[in-house]
């Protein structure tokens, strides 16, 4: 935790329902016990099923839940990513940009199964199970295609960071357009679609820059990011990201130690030379 936020951040942490109140209680003392910082608010209010809206739900939220803060980037990531510098280094990357950073595509995109347009045309139903990917999917023709608010549909892998001014235009298309989450509530993997197509659709589309400044690498050719290891270290050094993903506990460790050495190596250089 104390690697992505420093005491002055405004932190949400957002456990899956599935956790149950005896494990969200540990989990928050144990959070609580670690982090110095105060403004750190854990809650679990929504599932968050692989490929269900549970995410966006969640980014919703968040969203909401900051409004009453003051701060310049609205940065949301998954428990498999990790940041590739310290968070003074992250701020100062960010500091007077002024704008949004988030991959995007319009759809139907060449790299999407079916363009993409497969998520949309379904209605989709996720079934928990015991295995990975953790929900057996069903699908069923959707009646009704039509796409709210006559919107171009966009695309993109997930994560961003965005001002709060844009966070706030976000909340308030949502909340007087309940059509668009209606539409997303039972496509696949929507929170790869559902903010790209707000923004991009937005009179804030000349502000958004084609990067997320989040590092996956989809080489492998399946619908999730590979696992980074030690080999990827020296790819990261040179990405210019501020995040990765996709890290795996044990597989990853030799990366995220060489990460964090790293991250420790370019503070000294910094706390020397100023």
């Amino acid at each position: 935790m104390n690697r992505v936020q420093a005491s002055s951040d405004f932190v949400n942490i957002h456990f899956d329902k599935l956790i149950g109140f005896e494990r969200l209680k540990e989990w928050k003392e144990l959070i609580e016990k670690r982090c110095p910082n105060k403004n750190i608010n854990i809650v679990s209010e929504f599932r968050c099923k692989w490929g269900s809206i549970g995410s966006v739900d969640a980014y919703l939220s968040a969203m909401t839940y900051f409004e009453k803060y003051d701060y310049d980037y609205f940065i949301p990531l998954s428990g498999d990513c990790y940041p590739l510098k310290s968070p003074e280094e992250i701020k100062k990357a960010l500091s007077g940009k002024n704008c949004a950073f988030m991959e995007f595509f319009k759809l139907p995109y060449e790299k999407w199964w079916q363009g993409g347009l497969n998520r949309i045309n379904y209605s989709y139903y996720f079934i928990p199970r015991s295995s990975y990917p953790y929900v057996r999917i069903f699908k069923l023709p959707r009646l009704k295609k039509g796409f709210p608010c006559n919107f171009e549909l966009y695309g993109g892998h997930g994560g961003f960071c965005l001002p709060k001014r844009h966070v706030s235009y976000i909340l308030q298309f949502v909340k007087a357009n309940p059509s668009i989450r209606k539409f997303f509530k039972h496509t696949f993997a929507p929170d790869e679609m559902f903010f790209e197509t707000i923004l991009l659709n937005s009179p804030f589309k000349s502000e958004v820059v084609n990067d997320s400044k989040k590092y996956s690498d989809f080489s492998e050719g399946k619908p999730h990011p590979k696992n980074l290891t030690i080999a990827d270290f020296e790819t990261l050094k040179k990405s210019g990201k501020l995040f990765a993903r996709k890290f795996k506990t044990k597989e990853s460790n030799s990366i995220l130690d060489a990460i964090d050495q790293e991250i420790d190596k370019t503070q000294k250089k910094t706390q020397t030379h100023p």
